[in-house]
């Protein structure tokens, strides 16, 4: 919890275009089977950046 009051969290690299991008295509499970998916396309940060293919910084 310091970290992230500290600015050190986990998209503090990444930078604010990504976190919020991350987070308004969230999906929960029943969100991607409403959207006819059988998954949410990813349910982490390593997850996400390899689905929109970025790179960890």
């Amino acid at each position: 919890m310091s970290e992230l009051k500290k600015g050190a969290g986990p998209f503090s690299t990444l930078g604010v275009k990504v976190f919020d991008d991350y987070w308004i295509n969230y999906m929960t499970l029943e969100m991607a089977r409403s959207a006819k998916l059988k998954r949410p396309p990813y349910s982490n940060l390593k997850d996400y950046l390899k689905y929109r293919n970025i790179k960890n910084l």
